[in-house]
């Protein structure tokens, strides 16, 4: 599987490049699969549905974000009702969205991706002790 993964895609110019530029080189390179991040896609700071689907019309399999998501109001009920656009994974429980996803794409196996976590042991110690509590063990 070919991946290929996008950093910052920053206001219109940086949709403008997507749109122009990824369709003709993914079909070039044979890419499988597009990450990217959205975070300044509307206005060089947050993202909007409309720019979400937008991206998504290019090419982009998956939208990754930061901190910046929060801008635009209007992201929200998008946000908790897509799963190929993404938080960060270390936000706490019960924020909006989530922050990975398993995507089939072209005919391939599931791609799962998560955001890049900043606190990764923090991650996964609350993960196994939420696992715990399910099955009722301990830690």
């Amino acid at each position: 599987m070919r991946l290929l993964f996008l950093g910052d895609i920053v206001g219109r110019p940086g949709r403008r490049a997507v749109a122009q530029f990824l369709p003709r080189f993914a079909a070039r390179e044979g890419v499988d699969f597009v990450v990217a991040n959205c975070e300044n896609a509307s206005g060089g700071k947050g993202i909007d549905p409309r720019t979400a689907e937008e991206l998504r019309d290019a090419g982009i399999d998956v939208l990754t974000s930061g901190n910046h998501v929060w801008q635009k109001r209007d992201i929200l009920p998008y946000l908790a009702e897509n799963e190929r656009l993404l938080r960060p994974l270390n936000f706490a429980p019960g924020t909006p969205g989530r922050g990975w996803t398993a995507v089939t794409r072209r005919g391939r196996p599931p791609c799962r991706y998560s955001t890049p976590v900043h606190r990764p042991l923090s991650m996964i110690s609350r993960s196994t002790g939420a696992a715990a509590r399910r099955s009722g063990s301990s830690t």
